[in-house]
């Protein structure tokens, strides 16, 4: 479970404007990145589960400062990090665009990452596909 409480989020601008995503640093490493990229680590205290990347870091504070009301939440694992983050975006007024073809769930229960999905619809989050952002 350490290595799923340690994924970096990451946010960067393009000419599509703001975007937030969740990395690890041996697939995208930070050479790739361009150097107005602000990385904001979770799960960083080894003695701490942390599941939300609004957990215990600067991420709302970031996302306030800039005047965004919206996040796309995509990652690992469905049923964990991405369902925590999904919760705390909606409690804090996000609008959530949930990426269902950048989501993987852990699945302890075979219907675990379904669940998760639905629950986090039911909160308000907008179910998207890379399609229909890249058209």
């Amino acid at each position: 479970m350490s290595s799923m409480t340690s994924c970096p989020v990451a946010r960067w601008r393009s000419r599509m404007g703001l975007r937030c995503f969740l990395y690890w640093p041996a697939i995208a490493p930070s050479s790739i990145l361009p150097a107005s990229t602000i990385v904001i680590s979770k799960g960083t205290d080894p003695e701490r589960e942390a599941y939300s990347g609004f957990q215990d870091t600067s991420l709302h504070q970031h996302l306030q400062s800039r005047g965004i009301t919206r996040v796309f939440v995509g990652g690992l694992a469905t049923d964990y990090c991405v369902l925590q983050t999904v919760r705390d975006a909606r409690s804090l007024g996000y609008g959530v665009c949930l990426l269902l073809d950048a989501v993987r769930a852990v699945n302890l229960h075979p219907e675990d990452g379904r669940k998760a999905e639905t629950d986090m619809m039911k909160l308000g989050a907008v179910p998207v596909r890379w399609s229909q952002l890249a058209a």
